[in-house]
């Protein structure tokens, strides 16, 4: 559902809705080249095939950001998202070209879809996905077999909860590093050789659940594993950590 369906379905006075409406940023099939929209305020943006050349998003706050509305693919190259706070529940078909986005608070991206191509990245970024591959069997197809996602620099950016699927090539990134993070270059090997009874001796039900996540990425096709441990419960953190010592090598037998 949409910001403006889920703008409808409140029961928001009429004078409060029709203010909404008018503060959202539509750009229809447009190549906008050089505008600057810094500090706007949008409870929704949509795009819709549209191309942001060299356009200046910099402290703006999206509350919910179509950047690729109606399965069309609109572009952003050049474009400076610096200072931004982003929620982008379903930002769609987007793609994103030599983008910077500095310190910038993402609190939510679904990326089905989206494409990144040498953007740079620090501030933080949760709750977040990005697919290697368009999802299938949906009412929108998008005509591509592959989301193209290379040469990204999150290695400034703190990570919670940020998952990378379907067969994003972790090695073309620069992704953070630290007592945070679990990264494991051959994931297939790493999930097969688990002391999966001796964790499930010590961890119970919680071995279990972080099993399937990592059989999971496996088998959608995902070579490297990125996990954010900050970004799981607390309760789990424990476990997690034991699993960066093995990925690492660092955990005595």
């Amino acid at each position: 559902m949409g910001a403006l369906q889920l703008l409808m379905a409140k029961k928001i006075p009429p004078k409060d809705l029709a203010r909404l409406l008018r503060e959202r940023k539509v750009v229809d099939r447009q190549i906008v080249s050089g505008e600057t929209f810094r500090g706007q305020k949008w409870p929704d943006f949509v795009a819709i095939g549209a191309t942001f050349k060299s356009c200046d998003f910099s402290k703006t706050r999206i509350d919910a950001a179509g950047f690729g509305a109606g399965g069309i693919q609109s572009r952003y190259l050049d474009c400076c998202f610096d200072d931004a706070e982003i929620y982008a529940n379903a930002p769609g078909n987007a793609r994103f070209e030599r983008c910077t986005f500095r310190n910038v608070k993402i609190h939510v991206f679904r990326g089905l879809d989206a494409e990144f191509i040498d953007c740079l990245f620090t501030g933080v970024i949760k709750k977040a996905f990005f697919n290697g591959r368009p999802l299938r069997d949906r009412p929108i197809s998008i005509d591509r077999d592959r989301n193209e996602f290379r040469g990204n620099d999150f290695s400034g950016a703190k990570l919670l909860d940020v998952g990378f699927r379907t067969g994003i090539d972790l090695r073309l990134q620069q992704l953070p590093k630290g007592d945070d993070y679990i990264y494991v270059e051959e994931g297939k090997k790493f999930v097969q050789s688990l002391p999966s009874l001796e964790l499930t001796e010590k961890y119970g039900n919680q071995f279990g659940a972080i099993e399937k996540i990592l059989l999971d990425e496996v088998a959608g096709g995902q070579q490297q594993i990125f996990l954010s441990i900050k970004g799981f419960p607390a309760r789990d953190r424990g476990l997690l950590t034991e699993l960066k010592h093995i990925a690492e090598g660092t955990l005595l037998a």
